[in-house]
């Protein structure tokens, strides 16, 4: 026995360190839902134990071993990662994150353990790195030229193998540099040329029109990355550690339901339908089971202005409020609230007071809108296609208000407008230029008159209070600093859900672009300085029709309506950024040449400092 242990040590090790890994993973999926603290000892394990296994795997491969013998001593781990994917189709939430983690942390052993082969690198190396790049360029080319989403997947096939080349590269760099380490001419030329190539690449970026604060991300972000790849530490625990901390920082933070916010029998009530202007998107937390993936995601939050109006609840506003707002609805969306709205008023007998309705901005494409102005080029150049698209509008909201009559009985409406959430002219952490901030300034206001032009034909109240709210106290985007303006630009807040979904970015950036708490305690002073001035609602009060609001800007689109506009906007899009890629790919270039070469020299400085002398040359730190 004893001998038969000696002679599979190495494999036993991993497999140990294996076990503890999934034993780990399990402790957290089972507990995450129930002890915030145990769980979070539970990210700290499976850290913990990640590390162990890649440290174990790189001892258990010395320099005389062959690569068979490497890559015997990895399988397992991939092989695992490989079985925690399929288990997660039964197992559920958790496992297939940490089974990706997992064979993303064995190809990564794999591909070192390629690197550390005598020649290997040299011959591959500029092969698969020259590939990656070959396919991302001519992916920028096809999203430039032909506005193909093939242009999209080729760029990202080629990001994605990029890495593998830059680490085959750098072993073959790292090797024939220790071989010429007596060359001190070598050395300063290496430690001159990195900073002087990231310092003109990040130049040109600033040339080209590209913000200082968002030159500087991408330029840190590309030298981090970079570095990690070149030196092939435990850069693949770090990240199993970093997207763990992610999750718990971003993690959605909930609220269970309160008194004024369960309708009970015979209740008096404020009604609040509509997207997500009025849901509360934009807030750090959201009442419980209304911010689930998959499940609920209107997003409802305890800041948003309903919610403290009724929390106030001086007249005409009741102290209960039946919270049937969503983010996301557009006027078929209200329709579905108002159906939800009739099932309650059966349930409880309740009796309304007052609605409080917004909506709208869906149906005018204002989430496309903010992101295509993200993207680079002038959105302003779409000006006139969207705003051709309120005349659509218009139609949407005069049968919804019909609706929403016929739903809600004798009860007083008010319609609320959007505020106006962004000044007309640029600032530095604003990723729009001039020209869009005129335009959303601008097109905020039109899509507002059609909806108060609309509203007064259907005889609801309008609470023109609410789209000046923002300017009257200097809170519009780039009226002042980030922390003071009462809107999102780009604000991270997870979805509550399985880890997958929490850790998925995609799900991160909801908020962006939405009032934040300031913004909705503006919000609640505007609602409330027009029920003031309104002291004796009647069921209908026709307000004055106000002049249509101009939009410049350019033609493109124009005439496309439906799913041709939307067509038409995503091979915009993706032609300006293929545009802008072209541009800027040469300062990229360099930048992440620069960012190479500073790599090679900072990991031969630690080499210097901390390397065996044992350990060959090429291999990772």
């Amino acid at each position: 026995m004893a001998g038969w242990i000696e002679r599979h040590r190495p494999l036993l090790r991993v497999l140990f360190w294996l076990v503890a890994y999934v034993v780990a993973v399990a402790t957290f999926v089972g507990l995450r839902k129930h002890s915030l603290l145990f769980a979070v000892l539970a990210v700290f394990a499976i850290a913990a134990t990640a590390r162990s296994l890649h440290s174990t795997v790189r001892r258990e491969m010395p320099p005389d071993l062959s690569l068979t013998a490497r890559l015997i001593r990895i399988v397992p781990l991939p092989l695992a990662g490989i079985g925690l994917l399929v288990a997660s189709l039964a197992l559920g939430d958790g496992w297939a994150f940490f089974g990706l983690a997992l064979l993303y942390v064995g190809l990564g052993l794999g591909l070192e353990a390629l690197r550390e082969v005598p020649g290997l690198a040299e011959k591959l190396g500029p092969v698969v790195l020259g590939g990656a790049v070959g396919v991302a360029a001519l992916g920028i080319v096809i999203l430039a030229v032909v506005h193909s989403a093939w242009g999209t997947r080729l760029l990202v096939a080629g990001l994605l193998v990029a890495p593998v080349g830059i680490g085959l590269v750098s072993s073959a760099a790292l090797r024939a540099a220790d071989k010429d380490a007596g060359s001190p001419r070598t050395r300063r030329a290496m430690a001159l040329a990195g900073p002087l190539l990231f310092a003109v690449g990040m130049l040109g970026l600033l040339l080209v029109g590209l913000s200082a604060p968002y030159a500087l991300l991408i330029g840190g972000s590309l030298l981090v990355l970079v570095v990690a790849i070149a030196a092939r530490s435990n850069a693949d625990v770090v990240l199993v550690i970093a997207l763990a901390a992610v999750v718990w920082t971003l993690a959605s933070r909930t609220v269970p339901l309160s008194d004024p916010f369960v309708v009970d029998h015979g209740e008096t009530v404020m009604v609040a339908l509509g997207d997500s202007y009025i849901s509360g998107e934009g807030a750090d937390e959201f009442f419980q089971g209304t911010n689930d993936k998959g499940v609920s995601q209107c997003r409802r939050a305890p800041s948003a202005y309903p919610a403290l109006l009724v929390i106030e609840h001086d007249p005409p506003v009741p102290p209960d409020l039946a919270y049937l707002a969503c983010s996301g609805a557009d006027t078929d969306g209200v329709r579905k609230q108002l159906s939800e709205l009739r099932q309650l008023e059966a349930d409880t007998d309740m009796h309304i007071a007052l609605v409080l309705l917004s909506v709208g901005g869906n149906d005018g494409l204002f989430g496309t809108i903010g992101r295509t102005c993200l993207l680079p080029g002038s959105c302003a150049e779409l000006a006139h296609a969207w705003a051709d698209n309120l005349d659509v509008v218009a139609t949407k909201l005069a049968a919804l208000y019909s609706d929403v009559r016929v739903a809600v009985g004798d009860a007083p409406v008010l319609v609320v407008p959007y505020p106006v959430p962004i000044a007309p002219t640029g600032c530095a952490y604003s990723g729009f230029s001039d020209d869009e901030h005129r335009f959303l300034d601008q097109f905020t206001r039109a899509l507002d008159d059609v909806i108060t032009r609309t509203a007064a034909a259907a005889s609801f109240h309008v609470v023109d209070t609410v789209p000046g709210a923002f300017e009257r106290a200097d809170a519009r985007l780039c009226d002042g600093s980030p922390g003071q303006v009462g809107v999102n630009f780009l604000a991270a807040n997870s979805v509550f859900g399985t880890l997958e979904q929490s850790v998925n970015p995609l799900n991160w950036f909801h908020n962006s672009l939405h009032p934040n708490e300031r913004g909705h305690e503006l919000l609640r002073g505007a609602v409330r300085d027009w029920l003031d001035a309104h002291p004796n609602l009647s069921v209908a009060a026709p307000a004055p029709t106000t002049a249509p609001v101009t939009v410049d800007g350019g033609d493109r689109c124009r005439g496309h309506t439906g799913d041709d506009l939307q067509a038409c906007i995503k091979a915009w899009s993706r032609e300006h950024t293929g545009r802008a890629l072209l541009v800027s790919a040469p300062m990229l270039a360099l930048i992440t040449l620069g960012a190479w070469l500073m790599a090679l020299v900072l990991i031969r400085l630690w080499w210097l400092l901390f390397r065996d002398p044992t350990q060959p040359p090429g291999t990772a730190l």
